[in-house]
């Protein structure tokens, strides 16, 4: 279980590093606001697959943050309440990395920055890295 938990945490971490970044990148000149969404979908994505290795789900290579979070609810009915912001996020995971003819504005970046932070901080409560390691004693 230990190596499951150390894999799940991972996980966690690089989806903590893209959301770490696309904060970083709200500084730069000029605007980043397609790179920055592309890193709140990535982060949510990773954070969706941390749950999932946490749960021993396979899941398939893929950017659909509505397809992982589809996977999340057949383990956890909660996931329910974050599949619209898994929505709003997921066509940041390929549109920002290609030319596309896609705009994105500061209201749309800060909107994404929003939600990947609430469903970022929504799957952290929902992986209790603690009781899988018994009970802690404070001396």
């Amino acid at each position: 279980m230990e190596e499951i938990i150390q894999s799940s945490r991972e996980w966690l971490e690089y989806a903590r590093q893209d959301w770490q970044a696309a904060n970083y990148l709200t500084t730069a000149k000029p605007e980043l606001y397609k790179i920055i969404c592309y890193h709140c979908e990535q982060a949510v994505e990773k954070a969706l697959k941390s749950f999932l290795v946490y749960h021993e789900v396979d899941f398939p290579r893929t950017h659909d943050l509505v397809e992982l979070c589809k996977l999340c609810t057949n383990i956890d009915l909660r996931y329910y309440e974050i599949a619209e912001g898994c929505s709003e996020l997921t066509g940041y995971g390929t549109q920002m990395r290609y030319p596309s003819g896609v705009e994105v504005d500061k209201t749309e970046m800060r909107g994404a920055l929003a939600t990947c932070e609430v469903i970022i901080d929504f799957i952290e409560t929902t992986l209790d890295f603690e009781q899988e390691q018994g009970p802690h004693i404070s001396m």
